[in-house]
């Protein structure tokens, strides 16, 4: 995983040795890290990293893929079909790596080993039960313009806010898919100053926008955040995004939101 393609036609001489210029190892500029934590249930984990892989293929920039399975105990057949098909896949990418922990320390436990293991200056975050709806890698692309070109946004949310779910999407009483206020509680700002028609949204007031969905997080945000919390493991291992959304609340990083149909929630239907 930490070691990057040589260029096409470039010799490999092992006599001499070069240094990348890289301040924090475990932020190297440009990369992205795709982080995907998966409890069994082969059927949607193949739906999500399918569907992930299809739309990035064309995407040229850096690229690493860091999978935690912790099904073990629940669903020992689909963990085993989750890292096969995993391995698979990923057979012709360089940078990969698969984290298989002996016990089920719950969500957050997982979500914080993956970080440990992060090396990307941008990292997207993916629960299993996320299918990934674009046709193209554009969202990507404009994703890290964002970031790349708004030092103040900390975290990019990447869940379609077209998106039907069952619990809070379109037309329920609830309906608050992405973690920010209204419409009259956000403004468009251009993704790039030189280019006209393409926006995103940024919450003008500071608002509780960390959470476990899929979105781009800048690592310097999370290596100011620290760690979530981890429960005790004789306890409830489901997770606890209070505190980490509080933490976030006394910064000055911004939430914002892609104005692209990326993310949608995986039907209850093909959950069971």
């Amino acid at each position: 995983m930490t070691v990057p393609s040589i260029p096409e036609g470039q010799e490999v001489n092992r006599e001499v040795q070069i240094y990348r210029d890289i301040d924090n190892v475990y932020c190297e500029p440009g990369l992205i890290s795709i982080l995907i934590l998966s409890r069994g249930n082969h059927f949607v984990f193949k739906k999500c990293f399918e569907t992930t892989l299809s739309s990035l293929k064309g995407y040229r920039g850096d690229l690493e893929y860091i999978f935690l399975e912790q099904g073990w105990d629940t669903d020992p057949e689909g963990a085993y079909n989750n890292v096969q098909f995993f391995n698979e896949v990923t057979e012709h990418i360089d940078r990969s790596l698969v984290v298989l922990p002996k016990h089920n320390g719950g969500i957050n436990y997982g979500i914080n080993q993956l970080w440990q293991l992060a090396r990307g200056e941008y990292v997207l975050f993916l629960e299993s039960d996320w299918i990934c709806g674009h046709p193209g890698e554009k969202w990507l692309e404009y994703g890290k313009m964002i970031l790349d070109h708004n030092e103040d946004i900390g975290i990019l949310q990447v869940r379609s806010i077209g998106d039907p779910n069952e619990n809070w999407g379109v037309g329920k009483p609830e309906f608050s898919p992405w973690s920010c206020p209204g419409r009259d509680g956000v403004e468009d700002r251009p993704i790039v100053f030189e280019e006209k028609g393409l926006y995103f949204y940024v919450a003008k007031e500071k608002m509780y926008g960390v959470n476990n969905n899929p979105a781009l997080w800048r690592k310097k945000m999370r290596d100011e955040l620290g760690p979530m919390q981890e429960p005790e493991p004789w306890s409830d291992l489901r997770h606890g995004e209070t505190t980490y959304q509080e933490a976030f609340m006394q910064t000055n990083w911004r939430a914002a939101h892609i104005r692209l149909p990326v993310y949608f929630h995986c039907p209850i239907r093909m959950r069971k």
